[in-house]
């Protein structure tokens, strides 16, 4: 699958998903932060008590690095892949 079109899914999935607040255990809700770009958001580890491993955009390091979310809430600086979060900072790349 070509980089824009997992890009376009992962957007798609990003708008049906999170930004409505729909909380899932396994994905962030966005709590009103639709407008805003994920990587300038800090990292957020949400308030349960689940762990997963997810990457997020440093902006220190200019790196996407794992952190440990706890499976509800957070903000939309989460992804499951870490390729995804390269791919939203760096759309260009493939």
């Amino acid at each position: 699958m070509s980089g824009d079109v997992r890009l376009l899914l992962l957007l798609l999935c990003v708008c049906v998903c999170v930004l409505p607040g729909i909380s899932h255990s396994s994905s962030p809700n966005s709590m009103g932060t639709s407008h805003a770009d994920p990587c300038v958001m800090d990292v957020n580890p949400g308030d349960c008590f689940d762990i997963f491993i997810r990457y997020f955009y440093n902006q220190t390091s200019k790196k996407c690095e794992y952190f440990h979310y706890s499976g509800c809430k957070g903000n939309l600086n989460n992804f499951m892949i870490k390729l995804d979060c390269q791919e939203i900072k760096h759309p260009e790349r493939k």
